[in-house]
C-alpha cells in the first residue's frame, strides 16, 4: 500500500528496502536511559498554543540526510496532519538560517522524526537546540518520534559522531539538547522490526490524534474552583486503566443532582480527548431531548463533532443509528453523554458498542442507576458527597474567594457547610449568594431553603411517577433512620408497589441504606420534601 502525499514524491513500499517495524509506545525510563542529567527546564505553558501570532500549527522535521524509509514516513505523517486540518511546515533538512527557523519559531507544536542520522548532523543538532529554546521562551510543545531507534541508540550515534568534532563547547551544547529531547515524556517510540504500511498508518493516526489533543481549542470549562476535582477524576479513571485497548468501554457516572457528575465528566474529557481520533461532549441531554421535537439533532451533533463536518442532515432516528454505526465503527472516539434520563436517549446515541471503533470510551452521566444497568455499562462510578474539610474550602472560595478564614467565620461557615451536606451545587449557590450576611445565615437558611436549590430539587421530583412521589414524601416526613424492613411495613398501604418504589428512589439517589441498613436521605432533599407537604396542607408536615 503506497501513501499518497500531495506535492511530495514518495516511493511505494514495494520499492523501498525496508526492515520490519514494530510499533511500541511507552514513557522513557530515566533510571536506565539517562546518560546525562541536565538541569530542570521551565515546563511549557499550555495556553501559549492560543497565541494569535503563531502562523503554523505544526513544524515537522525529519532532519537532513535521512533514509528513504524515514522520508516516506514523514511524508505520510505530513499528509495526514494536513488532512486533519492542521497547517504544517515540513522541514526536509534545509538551512536552518532561513525559512525553517522562522517557521519553527511561529509554530504551536514541533514534531521531530528522529533517527541515528539526526544525532550525526550538526545542522539537525543545532535545530534541536533552537527547538528547546522555543520551548523555554514561548512554551512550545515538542513531540519527538523515535523511528527505528531508542534514546540509547541516539546517544551512541552521537558519541560516535562527536569523536571527530574539535569544538568541545559546541559538543556539550548538542549533548545537553539531545538529552533533553530524549527525556521529554510525551514521545512515541517506534522500533525497527518488520515494517508494514498498515501498522505505519495506525501509528500515524495515533500521532495525529495526540497532536490534535495538544492543539484542541475546544477544551471545556470545568469549574470556577476545582476543589477535589482532580482527585475524583483520577478515582473515576482508575476504572478505565485495566480495560483492554481493543475493547469499547462504557463508564457510567452516577449520583444525585448537584453532586458534580458533569464536572468530573468534563475533567476526564479535557484530560483524555487528545488520545482519540474524534471526540464529542453532549451536555444537558435531558433538557435538549425535552425541548427539541427532532431528536436527530443530538445524533447530528455527534457526527459533526467527531468527523469535523461543516453540516450533516439526518432524516429520522433510525437512519441516524445506521449512520452513527457506519461512520464511527472504525474510529477510536471519546463520547460523553451528559445527564441522560431515558432509555430512548441511550438507544439513539450509543445503541451498541459495535457502533464505535476499538479503544473507544463512552461516558454516561445520570441520576438513574437503572439506566446504566439496563444498558450494561462496564463500570459505574458513584459520586459521593464531599467531606467537611473540602466542603468548607469550596464554600469559602465562593463566599470569600479564599480557601480559609478567621476562626470565627469558619465556625459560622461550618453551619452552612453542614446544611449543604457535601453537595457541590449547594456550596456554590450558598457561598455565592451569602457573602456579607454570614452571621445571620444559619437559622434563616434552615427556615427558608435557597430558592435556586429548591427549584433544582423539585425538578427531580417531577421525574417521579405518582406512586414514587408519594413514597418519597412519606419517607421525607416520617421514615428516615428506619430499618429497611420497617420502611416496607410502614409503606404497606402501597402494597407490592412499595418495594419497587423504594428501589426506584434508591436508583435515582433520593435515598440510600447505610452499612447498618438504615434509610438515609440528603438533608436538602428531606427539607424540600417537607416543604412540598407544607405547601399542599398549608401547615406543618406532621
Amino acid at each position: 500500500m503506497a501513501c499518497s502525499c500531495k506535492g511530495k514524491v514518495v516511493l511505494p513500499s514495494s520499492q523501498l528496502v525496508l526492515p520490519e517495524f514494530l510499533f511500541k509506545f511507552q514513557l522513557p525510563n530515566k533510571s536506565t536511559d539517562a546518560m546525562f542529567k541536565p538541569g530542570p527546564e521551565k515546563p511549557p505553558n499550555r495556553y501559549d498554543i492560543q497565541n494569535p501570532n503563531l502562523v503554523y500549527d505544526i513544524f515537522l522535521s525529519s532532519g537532513s540526510g535521512t533514509a528513504e524509509s524515514i522520508i516516506a514516513y514523514t511524508s505520510c505523517l505530513h499528509a495526514s496532519l494536513q488532512k486533519a486540518g492542521f497547517s504544517v511546515f515540513l522541514d526536509y533538512g534545509h538551512s536552518i538560517f532561513s525559512s525553517p527557523l522562522q517557521a519553527m519559531q511561529r509554530a504551536r507544536v514541533s514534531v521531530v522524526a528522529l533517527s541515528t542520522g539526526y544525532a550525526g548532523s550538526p545542522r539537525d543538532l543545532e535545530l534541536l537546540e533552537l527547538m528547546l529554546e522555543c520551548r523555554r521562551n514561548s512554551g512550545q510543545f515538542i513531540l519527538p518520534v523515535f523511528l527505528g531507534v531508542t534514546p540509547r541508540d541516539m546517544r551512541k550515534a552521537f558519541a560516535d559522531f562527536t569523536k571527530s568534532v574539535s569544538e568541545k563547547d559546541k559538543v556539550e551544547c548538542w549533548k545537553v539538547a539531545l538529552e533533553r529531547i530524549c527525556q521529554i515524556q510525551s514521545y512515541q517510540w517506534v522500533y525497527l522490526n518488520n515494517y508494514k504500511w498498515s501498522d505505519n498508518d495506525m501509528h500515524i493516526k495515533n500521532v495525529v490524534g495526540y497532536v490534535g489533543g495538544l492543539l484542541d481549542t475546544r477544551k471545556l470549562f470545568v469549574a470556577e474552583f476545582e476543589v477535589e476535582v482532580g482527585y475524583r477524576m483520577q478515582d473515576a479513571t482508575k476504572l478505565l486503566v485495566h480495560s483492554k485497548s481493543k475493547e469499547v468501554l462504557l463508564l457510567g457516572i452516577w449520583g444525585m443532582v448537584g453532586i458534580g457528575k458533569t464536572t468530573i465528566a468534563k475533567a476526564i474529557y479535557n484530560e483524555n480527548c487528545g488520545k482519540f481520533e474524534g471526540r464529542s461532549f453532549l451536555a444537558n441531554i435531558r433538557e435538549v431531548w425535552e425541548q427539541n421535537t427532532s431528536h436527530v439533532y443530538l445524533q447530528e451533533r455527534i457526527l459533526l463533532d467527531i468527523l469535523n463536518l461543516p453540516k450533516i442532515r439526518i432524516d429520522n432516528i433510525e437512519i441516524g443509528k445506521k449512520m452513527l454505526k457506519k461512520r464511527l465503527s472504525n474510529k477510536k472516539v471519546l463520547l460523553v453523554l451528559d445527564d441522560v434520563n431515558k432509555k430512548e436517549q441511550l438507544n439513539a446515541l450509543c445503541g451498541s458498542s459495535e457502533w464505535f471503533g476499538p479503544g473507544s470510551i463512552i461516558i454516561i452521566t445520570t441520576r438513574d442507576r437503572s439506566l446504566l444497568q439496563d444498558h450494561r455499562v462496564d463500570h459505574v462510578y458513584r459520586m459521593k458527597e464531599m467531606n467537611e474539610n473540602k466542603s468548607l474550602e469550596l464554600f469559602n472560595r465562593y463566599a470569600f474567594k479564599k480557601a480559609s478564614n478567621t476562626q470565627y467565620l469558619d465556625e459560622l461557615s461550618k453551619n452552612v457547610v453542614a446544611y449543604a451536606g457535601g453537595l457541590p451545587l449547594a456550596l456554590e449557590v450558598l457561598g455565592s449568594n451569602l457573602l456579607g450576611s454570614l452571621e445571620s445565615i444559619p437559622d434563616g437558611l434552615i427556615d427558608s431553603p435557597h430558592p435556586v436549590l429548591q427549584k433544582v430539587l423539585k425538578k427531580c421530583v417531577e421525574d417521579l411517577n405518582d406512586t414514587e412521589k408519594a413514597i418519597f414524601l412519606d419517607i421525607a416526613c416520617f421514615l428516615i433512620g428506619m430499618d429497611q424492613e420497617e420502611v416496607i411495613q410502614a409503606l404497606n398501604a402501597f402494597g407490592d408497589l412499595a418495594k419497587d418504589g423504594i428501589k426506584a428512589l434508591e436508583d435515582r439517589c433520593f435515598i440510600r441504606f447505610d452499612d447498618m441498613n438504615k434509610l438515609r436521605m440528603h438533608v436538602l432533599l428531606r427539607d424540600m420534601g417537607r416543604e412540598v407537604i407544607c405547601e399542599q396542607k398549608g401547615g406543618d408536615p406532621a
